[in-house]
């Protein structure tokens, strides 16, 4: 903190005496230097917040200081001083003038400003010198008081719950409370003596404030920004009085830390998101060797066989939000159904926090890994059979095994690795209705390409392309390939009957 007019008093070397207190919390004001002047107007060069010291050489001195001409330049002289925001003056006593006159006295005490004297044997090089000193003190304390915040909250990141970490170590350093909040005000985790009811207020006047850092009494509030500069949430903090520049730079500092830590976080949560639902996929398709020795970074615990299949349906918010890693179980999300492959003895504990969430659920019974596939649709049917589990196609209620069958027996030499640019042609094709245009465009090739490829996949497959019933079959059989070889999402239009 900067030197204030109480400290500069208070150096014992300097033996100053105060003679005009000035007015309420004069002597709380910081300095922010202090120069000698002897010129009767000195405003043009002097900044505010300064100390001016003088020897008063041009002022008025003996029976003229008391005189009604005498008292006007004193009252004048300190007026000036007072409305350039000078936080004080200093008198030395000398030559000129023995003791402070009066008059300036008097006028000091009607403008309230600070006035202290400065003895005869004091030069005012010491009294400069000491201001210089105290301020490079202050300054180097400054500069370790910043060090140590940023260090403490860098340290911060580094710790198992790192967003709490931040906004504990945040209040411990402004000797206060911090929040981190999302942009509602709505609380995310918190530390001190956080007041609960001005959150949303203050989260209310930041935002009417367009800026990413607003100020109210004993609070700030900062912006947490995410990936592209996208807000993703507010650090609140404050304390009993308002926080100083080095306490706001820190709370800066914390916020940049958060938006850089919740948005690598969220780009963890949702590339493992991402794991977890190809590899739950592949376990329903019927691969499951890749879920059943997956990493414990992906699925804490994978139970063993015996195992249970249980499907739910809801708010797909409301399935990603579902605390599943204290649980032996292996889950994610596949065609917009949560699914998870859980130990027997996981059933009670599960089923209890899907229904305090008021969601639909089905849970098959036991059976081993290698059915799941099969168990799906029966676990899917039971879903079905709540009337709550969305829109479901006639491919989640098929056994695999004859469906691939059918998918097989009805596109011959297309379902061969041979004519893989045929099928995705023809199932984009039938997916558009027959359009050629909007194939094409959704393939990226020629028109003319399309119409060709078409053209030589009917060769292989027969007439079944010129029928309605025959471009049904032939969509369906590419969905059940799409699907088993985990392609895109099998969920185009049904194609025209003409």
């Amino acid at each position: 903190m900067a030197i204030t007019v109480r400290d500069l008093l208070a150096a014992p070397e300097l033996r100053l005496v105060l003679r005009e207190p000035g007015g309420e919390g004069a002597l709380d004001r910081a300095v922010r230097w202090i120069h000698q002047s002897e010129l009767p107007d000195s405003t043009g060069f002097t900044d505010p917040g300064e100390v001016l010291i003088t020897t008063g050489a041009v002022l008025p001195q003996g029976a003229e200081a008391d005189s009604d001409h005498g008292r006007r330049l004193y009252a004048d002289y300190v007026q000036r001083l007072r409305d350039t925001s000078v936080v004080a003056l200093g008198f030395g006593l000398g030559p000129q003038h023995e003791t402070v006159p009066g008059s300036l006295l008097t006028a000091a005490h009607q403008a309230g400003l600070p006035l202290f004297e400065i003895p005869w044997a004091i030069p005012f090089s010491a009294v400069v010198k000491a201001v210089s000193q105290a301020q490079a003190s202050a300054e180097q304390a400054n500069l370790l008081r910043t060090n140590r915040a940023q260090r403490r909250l860098i340290g911060a990141v580094g710790r198992a719950d790192a967003a709490h970490a931040l906004v504990s170590t945040t209040a411990q350093i402004i000797d206060g409370w911090s929040a981190l909040t999302d942009t509602s005000g709505h609380v995310i985790t918190r530390a001190g003596a956080v007041p609960l009811e001005r959150l949303a207020e203050l989260a209310t006047v930041h935002q009417g404030a367009g800026r990413a850092s607003s100020f109210a009494t004993g609070a700030m509030v900062q912006n947490i920004d995410g990936v592209q500069g996208r807000r993703i949430g507010l650090l609140m903090a404050g304390r009993r009085r308002d926080l100083d520049s080095i306490e706001q730079s820190a709370c800066l500092l914390a916020a940049q830390l958060l938006g850089v830590q919740l948005a690598l976080s969220q780009q963890h949560h949702d590339a493992m998101a991402g794991v977890r639902n190809l590899l739950l996929a592949e376990v329903l398709a019927g691969r499951t060797l890749a879920a059943q020795h997956s990493d414990d970074v992906v699925w804490p615990q994978v139970p063993a066989d015996p195992v249970l299949l249980a499907c739910v349906a809801g708010d797909p918010r409301v399935l990603a939000e579902i605390p599943l890693a204290d649980l032996r179980v292996v889950w994610g999300i596949v065609e917009e159904r949560l699914w998870i492959v859980l130990a027997p003895a996981q059933r009670q504990r599960l089923a209890e926090r899907l229904r305090r969430r008021a969601l639909s659920f089905s849970i098959s019974a036991p059976c081993g890994w290698g059915d799941l596939a099969e168990v799906k649709h029966a676990t899917l049917a039971g879903l079905l059979g709540e009337g709550s589990a969305g829109q479901a196609s006639l491919l989640d209620l098929l056994p695999p095994r004859q469906a691939s069958a059918f998918a097989t027996a009805t596109l011959g030499p297309l379902a061969t690795a041979e004519f893989s640019d045929l099928l995705a042609t023809l199932g984009v094709w039938l997916d558009q209705n027959g359009s050629v245009e909007r194939a094409a465009e959704q393939l990226g090739v020629h028109r003319h390409t399309v119409r060709r490829r078409v053209q030589r996949a009917a060769t292989l497959v027969g007439p079944s392309v010129e029928t309605p019933q025959g471009r049904h079959e032939l969509w369906f059989a590419c969905e059940v390939l799409r699907r088993a070889r985990g392609g895109a999402d099998a969920s185009g239009p049904r194609p025209a009957a003409g």
